[in-house]
């Protein structure tokens, strides 16, 4: 590979870390019998490699920046919704799926109990002013109401509640969202969990299979994503979670350009011949689709 000025690359090793740094070179080794040697293509710069890193550094701050919109919209949507039950509703079995409190074997926990035991723990270590307000002021009560616990939630947290939810109250949420089946909300959460996760922790968010497979809406429910429904790279790499981002933003604000910043930041994805935005699903002429205008 060509190091370019020994300098700057002995300066970007010692900042950003040789393993770090190698997962964006993997794309410069060579394949042979469909394994990745350890010996380079032709034209492997390290300058690529970091410029790569750079990219993939604004793309993941340009991500989380969606995601916080729509997981502040989702504990603001459960907390209006749970709350007309009663400030504990969250904790009673009565107003969750009779699959999410049934137990998998005689005897055993439920997802329910399961979920409850980490939402214990989750409320527990929370140092929050709001939270140690309200427990000197009501020291009689045991648990945090629906609209404090929720601020303390985790997204995976939110999203297992969401997707426990009985279906009248989970569809009403996502007909907020704009997301008519029942199943398809909770499952854009579980993945974006999973891509906050990434950003959260500096991992490589650019070319990653989601671990978390979003399930996507069927033809027609949702016209403006039935593009995607023609590729499974694109639905199982980074390009399908961009789209679910797209799509709940601008459900969230019509005003929004988050899907307008999305195209200019792809304009500065680096030139190389040996990557492509297709590696991460983005499909051709993607950026003419009605979603991204």
């Amino acid at each position: 590979m060509d190091i370019g000025d020994r300098a700057l690359s002995v300066r970007a090793l010692s900042q950003i870390g040789y393993y770090r740094l190698s997962a964006y070179w993997y794309p410069f080794r060579e394949i042979q019998n469909n394994i990745r040697t350890d010996q380079f293509r032709d034209g492997a710069k390290l300058h690529d490699a970091v410029a790569l890193y750079v990219f993939d550094k604004k793309l993941r701050l340009h991500i989380l920046d969606a995601i916080e919109r729509i997981e502040i919209a989702l504990r603001t949507s459960i907390t209006l919704k749970m709350g007309r039950f009663g400030p504990l509703a969250h904790r009673d079995a009565a107003y969750v799926h009779g699959n999410f409190n049934r137990s998998r074997r005689p005897g055993g926990r439920t997802k329910f109990q399961d979920w409850m035991t980490r939402l214990d723990k989750c409320e527990e270590r929370s140092r929050d002013e709001f939270v140690t307000h309200f427990r000197s002021k009501y020291t009689s009560e045991r648990f945090l109401p629906i609209w404090i616990s929720v601020e303390v939630w985790e997204l995976g947290l939110l999203s297992h509640f969401l997707a426990g939810m009985r279906h009248a109250d989970a569809q009403a949420i996502g007909q907020e969202f704009g997301v008519v089946d029942v199943r398809v909300l909770p499952s854009w959460t579980r993945a974006l969990t999973f891509v906050r996760n990434v950003c959260a922790h500096h991992g490589r968010l650019w070319n990653r299979a989601m671990v978390d497979q979003p399930r996507f809406p069927r033809r027609g429910q949702i016209p403006e994503m039935d593009h995607v429904l023609a590729s499974r790279t694109s639905q199982e790499k980074l390009y399908g979670v961009c789209t679910i981002l797209a799509y709940l933003t601008k459900q969230l604000n019509a005003g929004t350009n988050w899907h307008l910043r999305t195209k200019e930041l792809l304009q500065t994805f680096p030139n190389s011949d040996l990557f492509s935005t297709s590696s991460a699903g983005f499909p051709r002429n993607w950026a003419q689709e009605a979603l991204w205008n």
